[in-house]
């Protein structure tokens, strides 16, 4: 199908290491979608995938045509150990940590490719 799909891999504060030393570009930038730098991005996490889960890549692509690889972190941080007021051991965020990573560019790419007239672009 040519439906958009958003392969997104979650909790990329953890691993985004892997991609190397030169950090994803912004999806977004003067209020618009850089497309330019979506494919970009997805290329380079396509890349990675097709090392460490080539199964993830050839599902995708089996599903749809127009295909796009995003890494978002919906805490940005990972959960620390804390003692709530009863006393008890507990793992959660960390509220003065917490700095989402991209989570609202899949979604912002596939209604950009549904209703692009609703969506401005850089050229």
């Amino acid at each position: 199908i040519a439906t958009p799909l958003a392969v997104m891999l979650g909790k990329c504060d953890t691993w985004r290491h892997l991609l190397g030393d030169a950090p994803l570009e912004p999806a977004i930038r003067e209020g618009k979608i850089d497309q330019a730098a979506i494919n970009r991005n997805s290329n380079r996490l396509r890349s990675l995938l097709c090392e460490v889960c080539p199964a993830v890549v050839a599902n995708a692509e089996a599903i749809s045509s127009d295909v796009m690889f995003f890494a978002i972190s919906p805490l940005g941080c990972s959960p620390v150990v804390f003692v709530d007021a009863a006393g008890i051991r507990k793992v959660g965020p960390d509220p003065s940590r917490i700095a989402p990573i991209d989570v609202e560019v899949p979604t912002l790419w596939c209604l950009s490719r549904l209703v692009p007239s609703l969506f401005p672009t850089l050229d």
